[in-house]
This record gives C-alpha cells, structure tokens and sequence, in this order.
C-alpha cells in the first residue's frame, strides 16, 4: 500500500512540473536594436528597456524602419504575443511589425503584426522552437506614424521539459522514498 502511495506521489510531481514548465514568459533581454530614420522623440520612449517585462503601457518606439532583437532568457515556442501601444485614432496612425523567430542565428518569419490588432496584445502561432525574436517595423511611410511601432511588451511559452525527464525524475523521487523507507525498518 505504501508503495502506491510513492508511486502516485511521484506521478503528481511529475505532472506539476510538467505544468510549471510551460509557462508564458516576456522578454528579459535588449540583444540588437537599430533605431528607425523617422522618429519622433519623446521623454522616456527611447528606452529600450521598456520593451522588457509585462504590458505596462511604458513603451519602445521602434521608428519606423527600426528593429529590435529579444532574449527570453530560455528556450520558447508556441504563441508569440505583441503588445503595441498607439494613443488617438488608430486608422490615422498606421503602424506594423514583421516577426522573425531566431534559432542558432537562422531567422524565420513567423508574421506581421498591425497596432489595429496588437492593443491588448496579438498572438501569433508558430510550432518551431527559438532563442530569440526579431521585430522589424515596416510601417507605410504615408500611414501617418511619426515613431514607427511602439513595442510596449513580447511574450512566449517556455519550452517544456521533456516528459521522459519529467518520468525520470518522479522515478528518482519515488527511488529515494522507498529508500528511506527501506533503512528505516
């Protein structure tokens, strides 16, 4: 009976992990940027960093023609979402991003991305794993922006342990119990 009840410890352990570990994360980390030709400065929308971390509505602006390379800090996969941040009309301010995953330096285009859509954040799906993403604003000069994309937040899914790890581990655990156990009588 004890032996069950390791064993379906070690099975419930196996699964929590398993679900911890295909978490959304936001970008951590500035890799490459260019700054666009036209771009409007404004106090505090020329920090890159504001591209980092949840959608706070502090943002980047790209300029329009700029990109900007990002770091998740681990592997990710699975939906892409861009928060953009666009003040007034919308349709008067025309601004888009081209999204590029990254994987070992080979870049690959995962979609575009509109300020029409991205205000609460627009997802795109894309199966492949990558260690970063690209953005290259390719907003139409007669679109009415004066910044290009403003980049408020990027989020992806961590790529998950590997199920065999995740068994291998609960084996572990349920090993070490029965261990305990074994010197104890």
């Amino acid at each position: 009976m004890n032996l069950m009840k390791t064993l379906f410890a070690s099975a419930a352990i196996a699964v929590t992990a398993g679900a911890a570990s295909a978490s959304v994360i936001f970008a951590t980390e500035v890799i490459d940027v260019n700054r666009g030709d036209i771009h409007e400065v404004v106090d505090g929308r020329d920090d890159v960093n504001n591209a980092l971390g949840k959608a706070d509505n502090v943002f980047y602006s790209m300029g329009v023609g700029g990109d900007i390379t990002l770091g998740f800090g681990a592997l990710a996969t699975g939906d892409v979402s861009v928060w953009e941040v666009t003040f007034g009309e919308i349709s008067e301010h025309v601004e888009i991003v081209d999204v590029y995953a990254i994987f070992e330096g080979t870049e690959t285009k995962v979609g575009s991305v509109s300020n029409d859509v991205s205000q609460k954040g627009f997802a795109l799906t894309f199966s492949g794993v990558f260690d970063a993403l690209k953005l290259v604003d390719v907003s139409p000069l007669d679109g009415g922006t004066k910044d290009g994309f403003d980049l408020d937040a990027v989020s992806v899914q961590k790529v998950p342990v590997p199920a065999s790890a995740l068994l291998l581990l609960g084996g572990i655990a349920g090993l070490g119990a029965l261990r305990r156990k074994a010197k104890k009588a």
